[in-house]
């Protein structure tokens, strides 16, 4: 869980060099928001909050790690009860998070990234709950876990973009 975690961490640094990085070779200004710039952390939040959640789950489950080790990390019944309310609370976030990328539609770097959070977000949506449904096979949690990574990279990436709107020319 820890090195999970962690790797996030590292992934959304990589994510963040490489935004910077491109907008410095496409010469693109940007400068930091500060009304959504705490969007963008109440978005990070968010989706912080729902990872933890699903790591404090896996935790619980039966492929927390050592499959002789019987003791696992809190109740899995609790902890999925509160990873879906975590994924409820994403959800409404991201509903206003939406109506401000609607209103940046001429900044690419940021619609891109929100048009394919949608499919990633509702995939993994239905990957949980098609793993509670048949007890947590592990070849589901495994795919859960992947586009868990995947839907945290393009919230990363939304989250930046949302902080640091484009100024000048390239703004639209």
């Amino acid at each position: 869980a820890s090195h999970f975690l962690l790797s996030l961490i590292a992934f959304a640094g990589g994510i963040v060099a490489f935004l910077q990085a491109s907008d410095v070779v496409q010469g693109a200004g940007r400068a930091f928001a500060t009304g959504a710039a705490w969007l963008a952390a109440l978005w990070v939040a968010a989706l912080g909050t729902t990872v933890v959640t699903g790591v404090l789950v896996t935790s619980a489950g039966p492929h927390s790690g050592d499959p002789q080790v019987i003791k696992r990390f809190g109740m899995l019944d609790h902890a999925a009860y509160v990873h879906v309310r975590a994924v409820v609370a994403l959800l409404i976030v991201a509903i206003i998070v939406g109506y401000v990328v609607r209103g940046r539609r001429t900044d690419r770097a940021l619609v891109v990234p929100a048009l394919w959070f949608i499919p990633a977000f509702i995939t993994q949506v239905v990957i949980g709950e098609v793993q509670w449904r048949n007890q947590l096979p592990w070849e589901v949690v495994l795919a859960h876990v992947t586009v868990a990574a995947i839907v945290w990279g393009l919230g990363v990436a939304i989250a930046w973009r949302l902080a640091r709107p484009l100024t000048g020319a390239r703004a639209g």
